[in-house]
């Protein structure tokens, strides 16, 4: 049995946005007109519950649940991976999650507010899953495991609970602002000699912050020789022509909270979803179309060589998508990838 369906027959509301399922309960209604979590603190007392927020403890002890869906959200757009395997790091507000072809990184700053929301069948097969959201109510990310809550046990899930389960309203934050540059206040040649300069990629947020910009208007700054602008089917293209080379791609799906990423070779089941099957994983990636805006090629000069990847965009300039090549660098992969991103950006231009 395929694991997603086995998860689906587990948790009948896995099959829908969770909040969405929620806010479709008339006794709700007043609720889903604000956000996603609004909708979840509603449903406190009844089918949801309150999960304490001390990130850190609470992701060790998710640690013990051995198979677990990830689900990590951006909009409408889903990167689902079934974990069998894996491990979790913690260090300070970051957490990484890795298996042997993928990884999550957390910024468990952009963590607000948690909730368990309960299935509502017979009890021998209720289930629990997990929900995050960020201080704008907006759902970041949720866990799904493989095991009941009679497997469970009372014992496990009772510590992960907050001691207030009254139901409440959840309040948006006070609009701040921002603190941004503009474009056109960018010191264009410092960006691009800190860019050309570049020895990781992991080197690129702190540039960002020095210079004040968003990696969107960075973008848009640089020269040609490292930023092209593609067309929006080029995710699907260049998906489609990994599959026919048999190339592994580094697929990562960001929002403000979450990395979430796979590594393998993509299957296209229909225009807007990818799965690959590993032995102890298993992936899916559903891809929304109203969600992408901008895609562009992008080159990163790294002290190991040309580091060259495929970025979507969303409406506001957000981080959608990312493809790669396989990490480590390897040569052959490496230039085979490059190839690729430079044949098609040829038809394209």
């Amino acid at each position: 049995m395929k694991p997603l369906t086995h998860l689906a027959e587990r948790h009948p509301l896995m099959r829908f946005n969770p909040v969405v399922a929620a806010a479709n309960d008339a006794s709700n209604q007043a609720a889903s007109s604000h956000n996603e979590a609004a909708i979840m603190a509603a449903l406190v007392g009844q089918q949801a519950k309150r999960l304490h927020n001390d990130w850190q403890q609470l992701l060790l002890r998710l640690s013990r649940l051995g198979g677990t869906l990830f689900i990590t959200r951006h909009g409408k757009t889903s990167h689902e991976k079934l974990l069998r395997l894996y491990k979790i790091a913690l260090s300070g507000n970051t957490a990484s999650i890795t298996d042997q072809d993928g990884s999550l990184e957390l910024d468990l700053s952009h963590w607000h507010c948690a909730f368990a929301l309960h299935d509502q069948c017979e009890l021998d097969k209720a289930c629990v899953s997990f929900h995050f959201f960020d201080i704008h109510g907006k759902l970041l990310h949720s866990i799904y495991p493989t095991l009941s809550c009679k497997e469970l046990g009372a014992d496990w899930l009772l510590p992960l609970y907050a001691v207030d389960q009254t139901p409440e309203t959840f309040l948006l934050p006070p609009s701040l602002p921002h603190k941004r540059r503009t474009s056109a206040a960018a010191d264009v040649c410092s960006l691009v000699a800190h860019w050309r300069h570049l020895q990781s990629c992991h080197a690129i947020p702190v540039i960002l912050q020095k210079h004040q910009l968003t990696r969107w208007q960075a973008i848009q700054l640089l020269p040609r020789e490292y930023v092209q602008p593609a067309r929006p089917d080029a995710i699907r293209h260049v998906l489609e022509q990994a599959r026919a080379q048999q190339l592994e791609v580094w697929l990562s799906l960001h929002n403000p909270g979450i990395t979430q990423t796979h590594v393998g070779i993509p299957h296209l089941t229909r225009p807007n979803a990818v799965y690959n099957r590993s032995q102890d994983a298993w992936f899916r990636l559903h891809l929304d179309d109203s969600d992408l805006h901008h895609t562009w090629i992008v080159h990163k000069p790294t002290q190991t060589g040309m580091v060259s990847s495929l970025e979507g965009y969303d409406s506001n300039g957000e981080l959608l998508l990312m493809l790669s090549a396989k990490p480590p660098a390897n040569l052959p992969h490496t230039l085979q990838w490059q190839q690729l991103l430079q044949d098609f950006a040829a038809k394209t231009a």
